[in-house]
């Protein structure tokens, strides 16, 4: 079965060779879901999640509740400034930069919108849903919105897909596009779902494109700074003449964001995920996909090429193959019922099972699977269904007289 993973992606596309799609950038926000209900793992990008608009963030409603203080971006303090405007903003002490700021509101329930000076560390405050940019000079406002496909720019690319082919012991990733045909493919080897491992992205023609190598080094700080002392792991990549292009901050299941640092180690990108641990390993989870620049190309900033962010962000997804979460442990019950009503039939007629003790608690415990099997086979020697040992039921006495089968 192959996995198909719908990606929305809104960038511009020039072609190098017969069908072959170079991207020029990736947009500046994205928002990446993986379906829980999807028989095929399905994945979602959407594109243009936060609106540029001039001004302090207004017009909208104030915080009905103080925003967490902790989230998976990390503790954070309010500044002094909070005790002012009947809570229509909620700023922090230390200053942020753009993609800084879009995790802090990713990371919150109901954050609609964030405003921030125009410098590249500014103060960063978040707002309520429904507010919007009042106009007014050296204040920008970001208002989060997904936007529908007749409102994305003239140079967006709609119906791109990742698929998963079904190569044994290794994922294999091809990058299509409706309009231009293939992109990219991606291949990783056998990978448990536990940990991380290295890929490589490869254009439409097979030619390598970059090499995202597992790598323990030194962690990294939100503003490029090497945390000494510190051993992480981190994907390192380069390009096909071996060149480092960047790196990430410590890889993470979501629990912190993982940041995206060019050659020259300045912050390029972030990805973070709300969702708490039993959400990131099984059920449905996001994946925030953040970039500093959006209209860098990417031949001036690889990083922050689609066919590399997409990947990269990809991987995050512990459940990544070929069936997705509710096609497995649909599967698991059905193999797991029918394990347990072949053991509750085989129960009397064999004595393969072992003791009679082992035999009594797998028919009470399969039994309670069937009931209506196990209120004529159960209970022969004063066990109820479900009801545990030295529970007569109603149908001891009729059962009493039937012998059962050795």
């Amino acid at each position: 079965m192959t996995l198909r993973v719908l990606l929305v992606l809104g960038w511009a596309a020039s072609v190098n060779g017969e069908g072959c799609a170079v991207p020029m950038t990736f947009p500046q926000s994205s928002t990446v879901t993986r379906s829980f209900w999807s028989p095929n793992a399905k994945v979602d990008f959407s594109p243009m999640t936060f609106i540029h608009t001039d001004g302090y963030c207004r017009k909208g409603e104030s915080w009905p509740h103080d925003p967490a203080l902790q989230t998976n971006v990390g503790q954070v303090h309010g500044a002094p400034n909070n005790a002012f405007g009947d809570k229509l903003w909620f700023c922090f002490e230390e200053p942020r930069s753009v993609i800084g700021c879009m995790a802090e509101c990713e990371a919150r329930d109901f954050c609609g919108s964030f405003d921030r000076g125009t410098v590249p560390q500014s103060e960063c405050c978040l707002f309520y849903k429904g507010n919007t940019g009042d106009g007014e000079a050296q204040r920008e406002c970001f208002v989060k919105k997904t936007l529908p496909n007749e409102l994305l720019p003239a140079n967006h690319l709609s119906g791109t897909s990742v698929g998963v082919v079904p190569v044994p012991f290794i994922r294999y990733l091809k990058l299509t596009s409706n309009n231009e045909g293939l992109n990219a493919d991606s291949q990783q080897g056998y990978c448990p779902f536990w940990t991380w491992c290295g890929f490589v992205v490869k254009d439409c023609f097979g030619g390598l494109l970059y090499d995202v190598v597992l790598q323990r080094t030194t962690d990294m700080d939100a503003s490029g700074q090497e945390m000494l002392g510190t051993s992480v792991l981190a994907y390192v990549v380069k390009n096909a003449a071996g060149d480092i292009l960047g790196r990430t901050a410590k890889l993470t299941d979501g629990s912190e964001p993982i940041l995206i640092f060019n050659k020259d180690n300045q912050p390029v990108a972030v990805m973070v995920t709300p969702a708490g641990i039993l959400m990131r390993a099984l059920f449905d989870m996001t994946w925030y996909v953040n970039v500093l620049n959006p209209d860098i190309p990417v031949q001036q900033e690889p990083m922050t090429d689609p066919r590399l962010l997409t990947f990269i962000v990809t991987y995050q997804f512990r459940g990544l193959g070929f069936f997705g979460t509710f096609v497995t442990l649909l599967i698991f019950f059905l193999v797991l019922s029918v394990v347990c009503y072949l053991l509750y039939l085989r129960f009397y007629a064999s004595a393969w099972l072992g003791p009679s003790s082992l035999r009594l608690w797998l028919s009470e415990w399969c039994g309670c699977c069937f009931p209506k099997r196990s209120q004529l086979l159960i209970d022969h020697e004063g066990y109820a269904c479900c009801g545990g040992r030295g529970k007569p039921s109603k149908w001891s006495t009729e059962i009493n007289s039937l012998t059962p089968i050795e």
